[in-house]
């Protein structure tokens, strides 16, 4: 039988605005090389680069929230931001990553099963890797 319930269109990306692109920069720069070459360019860092940027974008009064989805079995966590708006600010995904996701929608993350969060240190307080990422975007302003 056929589910007459139009299944939603996916929740957009927002623009990589120039404090992403900040935060990026620092990733390209300290990241490890991945051994997955089809796996965002920036991944491990989700959680840190998320962090950072809520704490830097406060600063700049931005309002954005913490979402996480867990993966199977023991296998972690996915972090990223949602704007405002609705959308997503995912930072482990550079401008490649995001053209391979609208070529090939099953490539995208399912952000749609994400919930609200909080980083563990809390809302006021960065982590050490977030407050590293802080520390080499303030020294590149």
């Amino acid at each position: 039988m056929h589910d007459p319930t139009p299944t939603p269109p996916p929740t957009p990306f927002a623009p990589v605005d120039p404090l992403g692109r900040e935060i990026q920069s620092v990733l390209e720069a300290i990241r490890p090389k991945s051994a997955e070459p089809t796996s965002p360019i920036y991944r491990g860092y989700a959680l840190s680069a998320s962090e950072a940027y809520l704490h830097l974008s406060r600063e700049r009064s931005s309002e954005a929230e913490v979402r996480v989805r867990k993966h199977g079995r023991g296998d972690g966590c996915h972090w990223w931001l949602e704007d405002p708006r609705g959308r997503i600010v995912d930072l482990t995904l550079n401008a490649a990553d995001r053209r391979a996701i609208k070529e090939d929608p099953s490539l995208r993350f399912p952000y749609e099963d994400g919930i609200g969060a909080m980083f563990r240190t809390g809302p006021h307080k960065p982590s050490k890797r977030a407050a590293a990422i802080i520390t080499l975007v303030r020294a590149r302003e």
